[in-house]
């Protein structure tokens, strides 16, 4: 698993998020979606589904949540700030992401 990552940018449709696959991640501080939200799923040793789970498996816990102005109505319909407990902002463009710390 890549423990250095501080940005990581799903393309196109996500239909879920694997726990184990993006577990250690700690220094991840941004989460770019350029599509949906996906459907967020964790998975045992055996890889059976055993429910959803918090973002706080997917990056450190102040990651923030981005996605496409475009996606507005996907995202933040009734102009949610939040997704899963973590900050939920709207970008023009991927030239709108704030630099890496």
């Amino acid at each position: 698993m890549c423990e250095t990552a501080e940005r990581i940018i799903f393309e196109g449709a996500v239909d879920e998020i694997v726990g184990l696959m993006i577990y250690r991640m700690p220094k991840l501080s941004q989460v770019v979606f350029l599509s949906g939200p996906p459907l967020v799923c964790s998975y045992d040793g055996n890889g059976n589904d055993v429910g959803p789970f918090g973002l706080e498996y997917l990056a450190g816990s102040e990651a923030a949540i981005y996605y496409l102005y475009e996606n507005r109505e996907l995202w933040a319909p009734n102009g949610e700030i939040e997704w899963m407990s973590r900050p939920l902002i709207e970008l023009k463009s991927l030239d709108d992401l704030p630099p890496l710390d």
